[in-house]
Parts: structure tokens; sequence; C-alpha cells
């Protein structure tokens, strides 16, 4: 079996925000694997699904999960880091008005547009809930399935001489921000927000990171190449959080494998005298299956009670998380 082994090396601090919280942020005491294929992304220079229109975001996020299957990390804490809490204030926008901004933009149109008719008085109350109703995006999408219902929602609404203008005019609009309506409005409320976030000082990691691919973009050839030589700066975590990836090589492993009470890397499971920590070992893009995205392991403080199967790499006893199991 062949391996990449590196050493990651924190200079400053980093922090691998637990998943699914928001303002207070506890951090992992390690990468998790989904951190480190994020390493090796960027390495890659991959874009982040965030940056791309909606359009390229569906078969780029299969890629991305297809290429995580590949890989499998053994992960090594060499120097814990000093944990510290930091205190961030950041401004953050009304999230509301951003959620509702393409719609309320249509929703002005189409009510200055329906009082151009000059029609009798609607009562305000339900004209504002049909309106809303057509102006979305679903709405649009139906028609174009020549869904007659929804034709027919306007024609009940105005009368068929002004149906077919009104309609244009929310087609029309769709059409042209079919990807959303970008950039920020200008006027929108922003609010002062404190947020906790746990920091490690200077951690030390060693990685071993296997492929079933033999050849192509994560094969070890390709991983090894991007990391000594990174299309982009590497960091390990937030995206201002440096990282030095130091003696990376590829080793050729025994594939048979020992018994030890002595294991070296982060088990996958539950075990005595060890820290247990519950980290993310899928994409947050992925559907949980039965597993959820949750994988339970253990951090050995010392001999365990039993012997684990795991490989000798030169005196280091380590075990696969095996993500892709």
């Amino acid at each position: 079996m062949r391996v990449i082994r590196a050493d990651l090396e924190v200079p400053f601090w980093c922090s691998f925000s637990e998943y699914g919280t928001v303002n207070i942020r506890p951090t992992y005491p390690f990468p998790p694997p989904t951190t480190l294929f994020g390493l090796i992304q960027n390495a890659m220079q991959k874009p982040a699904l965030h940056e791309l229109t909606k359009d390229k975001q569906k078969g780029v996020r299969l890629q991305y999960l297809e290429n995580y299957s590949k890989l499998d990390f053994a992960i090594l804490i060499k120097e814990n880091g000093e944990k510290i809490d930091d205190y961030l204030n950041i401004h953050k926008g009304s999230r509301v008005r951003e959620r509702n901004y393409e719609d309320r933009m249509l929703t002005d149109k189409v009510k200055d547009k329906i009082k151009s008719f000059d029609l009798s008085k609607e009562d305000e109350k339900a004209l504002n809930k049909i309106v809303r109703k057509i102006t979305r995006k679903k709405f649009v999408e139906d028609i174009e399935k020549e869904d007659e219902s929804k034709k027919n929602e306007i024609l009940n609404l105005i009368g068929e001489k002004y149906a077919g203008e009104l309609l244009k005019l929310i087609v029309d609009f769709w059409q042209v921000n079919k990807d959303g309506v970008g950039g920020y409005e200008t006027n929108k409320n922003w609010e002062h927000t404190q947020i906790n976030r746990q920091r490690l000082i200077s951690p030390k990691f060693t990685i071993y990171i296997r492929s079933t691919e033999e050849n192509g973009e994560h094969s070890l050839e390709s991983i090894y190449d991007h990391l000594k030589k990174p299309k982009r700066p590497l960091y390990l975590g937030e995206n201002d959080d440096v990282v030095n990836v130091n003696k990376i090589k590829i080793k050729t492993v025994d594939d048979e494998l020992i018994k030890s009470f002595k294991v070296d890397s982060i088990i996958p499971g539950v075990y005595t005298n060890c820290q247990l920590v519950k980290i993310p070992s899928r994409l947050k893009n992925d559907f949980p299956d039965e597993r959820g995205h949750n994988l339970i392991c253990s951090i050995p403080q010392g001999d365990l009670d039993q012997e684990l199967p795991c490989f000798d790499v030169e005196g280091e006893h380590i075990v696969f998380l095996q993500n892709n199991s």
C-alpha cells in the first residue's frame, strides 16, 4: 500500500468550527477529513460551490463528492496547541431582506403595473396575497411547464384583457434574473454581532492519505505535487489560518495489519482511555445516510486496554478513518 505522509504545522492559530454552530463556534481538536479534503482542493485551486452559478453547482457538487469518496485519512495529533476563546465583532446584513430581495423587486413592479390598468380597487389584503404568489420563481417554472391553472390565477385576478401583459412582465423578470439578483442592497440594515470562536494556538498534526485512484487528479502523485507546489496559499480551517506542509513524501506501507495496544492516530469508534469527539465525516453538501454526517472517534490518551488492528509505518501505528467504507 502506498500513502502520502505529511506534517501540518500551524505557525499562528487555527479553528475547526463544529458543524452546525453559528455565533458560538467550538473547535474540533484536530482537522476532520472534510477539512483535509478542503486543504487538497485549495492546493488544486478548486472553486467553492458558493462561487459558482446554480447551473454549475450540481455537476461540481457531484464531482466533489466522488473525489472525496476516493480518499481516506489517518490523523495524528503531535502537539495539541493551546485552546483559547476569541471574540470577533462582525457586521451582518438583514437576512430577511436579502432573502426576499428578488421577490420584493418584482412585487413592486407587478403592483405598479396593476395600478396602471386602472381596475376597480381590490381588497388590499387579498391583492397582496395573490401578487406574492404569482411573483415567485416557481410560479414561472410552472407556467413554462404549461400548467394552465397558474395562468388562470392571473386571469382571475385582473381579467383576460391585461393578463398577457402582466404575465410577460413576470416571465421576463425571472428570465433576466434566473440565477437571482446579484449584489447586495446598499440600504439594508446592518447589525453588530459578536461571535465566540475557539482557536488552537500553534498545533501540529501528521496526516496519512491513501487514494483509490491510480491515475488522475486525486491520485497520490497528483496530490503530492499540489501540496508541494500549491496553486494558492494553504490554510487549515478558516481561510486566514496559515499552515505549513512539511516533510511530505510518498511511502510504501506493508499491507499486513498488526495488532497493538498502542495506536498513535485518531481511532474511529469508542474505546477506553481515550478522549471522545464527534467529527463530520461527510461533506456538507452530501446527503446523509443512516450514519448521518458525523463519526464518533477516540483520541488515545495512552495505551488501550485491548489490541487493535493497525498499520505500522516506521514505528507509528495508524488507523484510517475510512470515510468511504
